[in-house]
């Protein structure tokens, strides 16, 4: 029998957590647990959130905001065999979790499922010419991908009700607990606070180990998802493209060895500052991270990131 555990990180977000879990409790199939992480300045009291909230609810209390760590506190207390991981700025409909079980149900080889946000248009009448060129983005590749070399997770031209991925996106996906403690997976927390790319990381590992197995990862797109993306608590825009810099190229070296990937990766970057600046957005912090990261090479290659590139994250 399939039991869920959700798990769902959150950081000074009262409102938006209530709206999540208001819905998750409408659910035609209840889950069996939902497990909360608590990052906040001040403490969630659990009675005030509301009174028809899922009885089955703990909310774990975390001293520092770290999403690895959080995500990896539930993973270590939740009991389901089927764990989702969700954003608290996320909501489903009371369909969405029967959808899901009967996604993992219709094929053994099924171990990880996703979903689309419906905001998202991911399909594009024209290629995006720039992005391929500058090694963003594939010409032809359907479904969800990962672009290795700029260590970028894609999702492209999903018509058909299933495809296949190598990825997720954090706002929403479900997992086999017997793939995570069989091959040992967990969130790395060398990725701190906000900590992106953390969902490619963790996914793209997973991905690859369920392949050892036959398996597959897919994404149904009939399972209602909405990603809110609560206004209600942001880090500071120089603080994520630090880490959108330094976190890739860190993930860069762990996943692929041969320094090819890192001068596609310097590339795709240069198109994202081109990007940048013919949008007349923010790019100086880039070349700026960018030359932090050339003193500190050498840590990043022995998977490591320096204090002071985390200084730049926190």
């Amino acid at each position: 029998m399939n039991e869920i555990s959700i798990i769902i990180p959150t950081r000074n977000r009262i409102e938006t957590l209530k709206k999540c879990l208001i819905e998750i409790n409408k659910s035609t199939i209840k889950p069996k647990e939902i497990i909360i992480i608590d990052q906040s300045d001040v403490k969630i009291d659990f009675e005030n959130i509301n009174d028809d909230i899922f009885v089955n609810t703990t909310i774990i209390y975390q001293d520092y905001p770290s999403l690895t760590k959080a995500r990896n506190n539930g993973l270590k207390n939740a009991s389901g065999n089927i764990i989702i991981f969700m954003d608290d700025d996320t909501i489903l409909n009371k369909h969405s979790l029967e959808k899901l079980l009967k996604t993992f149900e219709m094929n053994n080889n099924i171990k990880l499922v996703t979903s689309i946000d419906i905001n998202n248009n991911n399909n594009r009448r024209y290629p995006d010419v720039f992005g391929i060129i500058f090694g963003r983005k594939k010409l032809s590749k359907k479904g969800g991908y990962v672009c290795k070399g700029s260590m970028l997770g894609r999702y492209n031209n999903i018509n058909l009700p299933i495809s296949e991925t190598q990825w997720a996106m954090g706002y929403f996906f479900a997992v086999k607990k017997d793939i995570i403690n069989k091959y040992n997976l967990k969130f790395d927390e060398n990725l701190i606070s906000y900590a992106y790319p953390e969902d490619l990381d963790f996914t793209y590992n997973y991905y690859k180990n369920v392949l050892k197995d036959n398996g597959k990862c897919v994404i149904n797109k009939d399972i209602y998802v909405n990603h809110l993306g609560s206004k209600e608590f942001r880090i500071e825009s120089n603080k994520s493209l630090s880490m959108y810099v330094i976190n890739r190229l860190y993930l860069s070296y762990k996943h692929f060895k041969s320094p090819l990937y890192r001068i596609i990766l310097i590339w795709s970057d240069i198109g994202e500052i081109l990007r940048r600046k013919i949008s007349k957005e923010e790019y100086k912090t880039i070349i700026k991270v960018y030359k932090e990261c050339f003193k500190y090479r050498k840590d990043l290659r022995n998977n490591k990131i320096h204090k002071n590139l985390l200084k730049l994250m926190r």
